[in-house]
């Protein structure tokens, strides 16, 4: 049992340092490209401590955890910017289709700005479903997809 224990162990440690390894590049470029006003660097790092655990790390910080340091707004930034990593890694050839809720209730306007770009250039191939109760929100993104010839539709759930 101890020898199957260890190779369990040890075959998790391999994966966990693969997976993580898939996606350093890619989350830190989006989070460095949403969370524009950071004081704290370009970007988040995503990297694995003692093969056990994942710390997410400001350029410059290493061992610090930006758990401790970010505001709500910043992130829920980092969140989405996970989502997005996971979306565009591992649902290449899969459907494109990204369900987010109010994904901007505790961003600053600058976030909100950066964050719709990376959805209108990155992520052109897919189809996102947004709520939100936020209209100004809603008319930017409309606004920024419409500038650039890409769909896009509004649909007040309470006309229903």
């Amino acid at each position: 049992m101890k020898e199957l224990r260890d190779k369990v162990k040890s075959e998790l440690r391999i994966y966990r340092e693969k997976l993580v390894n898939q996606l350093r590049i890619p989350f830190y470029l989006y989070t460095g490209r949403i969370l524009q006003n950071y004081q704290g660097g370009l970007g988040i790092w995503m990297n694995i401590i003692g093969g056990e655990k994942i710390r997410f790390e400001a350029e410059g910080r290493k061992g610090h955890d930006i758990l401790y340091t970010l505001s709500s707004g910043q992130l829920s930034a980092v969140a989405i910017a996970i989502a997005l990593t996971l979306n565009k890694i591992y649902a290449q050839d899969k459907l494109r289709c990204m369900f987010i809720d109010d994904p901007i209730q505790t961003m600053d306007e600058l976030n909100i700005a950066t964050f719709c770009e990376v959805l209108r250039t990155d992520f052109k191939e897919y189809q996102f479903i947004l709520s939100t109760h936020e209209e100004d929100f809603s008319d930017f993104i409309r606004y920024k997809y419409e500038k650039y010839g890409l769909g896009n539709q509004s649909v007040e759930v309470w006309n229903l």
